[in-house]
Formats: C-alpha cells, sequence, structure tokens
C-alpha cells in the first residue's frame, strides 16, 4: 500500500510539474471617433436644358489627430468620382443626371491634422442637363462616408 501511495504521489508531481503557462498583454488606444459634417451644400441654381454646370460643395472630417482615413461618396462609389444620381421633381418621380465629381480624395489617403484635429474637404460637381430635360425643381442627396485607414 505505501509503494501504491508513493507512485501515486510521484505521478501527481510529474503532471504538476509538466504544466506551463504563459502571459499575454492586451493593449487597447481608444481614440476619437470619426464625425463627418456638411458645411456648404451643393446648389446649382437656375440651370437651363442642355447645358452644363459646375458647382462646389464642402465638408469637415474630425477625429484623433495624426490618423489616416479614407473619405468617399457613396452614391459614386469608393473608387469614382463619375456615375449617375438620382433627382426628384414634384411632377416626375425621378430622373437620372450624369455627375462627376471632384476633389481631392480621389488620389490619396488623408491624414486628420495633427494640430487642429479637423480637415475641411470641397467637393466640386458637374452637372450635365439633357436638352429633353422636363423644366422643375430638383432635389437629390450625396452622402459621403469616412473611416479610418
Amino acid at each position: 500500500m505505501k509503494k501504491i501511495l508513493s507512485s501515486l504521489f510521484i505521478s501527481i508531481g510529474v503532471l504538476a510539474v509538466a504544466q506551463e503557462e504563459a502571459i499575454m498583454e492586451v493593449k487597447a488606444q481608444v481614440i476619437k471617433p470619426l464625425k463627418v459634417e456638411v458645411t456648404k451644400n451643393i446648389d446649382f441654381g437656375k440651370v437651363v436644358a442642355g447645358s452644363f454646370s459646375r458647382v462646389d460643395g464642402e465638408f469637415k472630417v474630425t477625429g484623433e489627430p495624426g490618423e489616416k482615413y479614407i473619405a468617399y461618396i457613396k452614391e459614386l462609389g469608393e473608387n469614382s468620382g463619375e456615375g449617375t444620381i438620382e433627382m426628384v421633381n414634384s411632377t416626375d418621380s425621378s430622373i437620372k443626371f450624369p455627375v462627376r465629381a471632384w476633389t481631392d480624395l480621389f488620389n490619396f489617403i488623408p491624414t486628420i491634422n495633427s494640430k487642429t484635429g479637423y480637415n475641411y474637404h470641397t467637393v466640386g460637381v458637374d452637372l450635365a442637363v439633357p436638352t429633353t430635360q422636363t423644366p422643375g425643381s430638383y432635389t437629390s442627396n450625396l452622402t459621403m462616408i469616412v473611416r479610418y485607414e
């Protein structure tokens, strides 16, 4: 019996010694969320059917100073500045206009200004109105998407 208990203690001791452990450090740095706000809407005013117009709008991106981010117009896609947007008036349910947006955001990834914590970006929109366009007041929206890189 003594021999069996000795063997049991030796076996338990060997199992306890065979165990290893390591401590993993877990870190997180919380940064400011990105915010985007429109500071100047796009208003073409009165445009003659069959003509072309170019107008600027502006938005402000606020976030963690020094952090890179991506910004784009949702309706035109992340990597494109051209497409069509749907504009609506009171008599026609919807009409699509060809649009080309131009901005400094299409060719580089900006960084939040390290001194101010925000950047301003201009978005210009070219609007080509077809000659057959029905007269009326039209409205639409462009959605600016921002996210950290």
